[in-house]
């Protein structure tokens, strides 16, 4: 078995806790919140301050501990309260792939989220 490690350090100016922060006192279910912890896992160093990955959704609801489908479900609620921005690509042969962001600037439904 192998081992995930954040791929964080200090050089990121502190977005990767503040994003921590803000998933963990969010009102949100439990697989919201999953699939964003996922999702931030997967930003990489030459992304860390844009904060963007392309995990597959696979990948998604597997570090989430969910189904694919409750996986979507999440990433469409997440993208309707603004916590995900979500960059759907397609190729001429019909497949797809999406870039997604942790947006948690900004306030949730209930005016909770600010991360400066």
């Amino acid at each position: 078995m192998t081992r995930q490690r954040w791929r964080y350090g200090v050089a990121d100016g502190g977005r990767r806790a503040a994003v921590l922060r803000a998933i963990c006192a969010a009102d949100l279910d439990g697989s919201e919140k999953g699939v964003l912890y996922a999702l931030e896992a997967h930003v990489g160093y030459a992304d860390r301050d844009e904060g963007w990955c392309w995990p597959s959704v696979a990948s998604i609801a597997h570090g989430a501990g969910v189904s694919e489908r409750t996986a979507h479900r999440a990433l469409r609620r997440l993208e309707t309260l603004g916590w995900v921005e979500i960059v759907r690509r397609h190729n001429p042969d019909g497949q797809t792939s999406s870039r997604y962001k942790i947006t948690p600037i900004g306030a949730d439904d209930h005016g909770s989220r600010v991360i400066q």
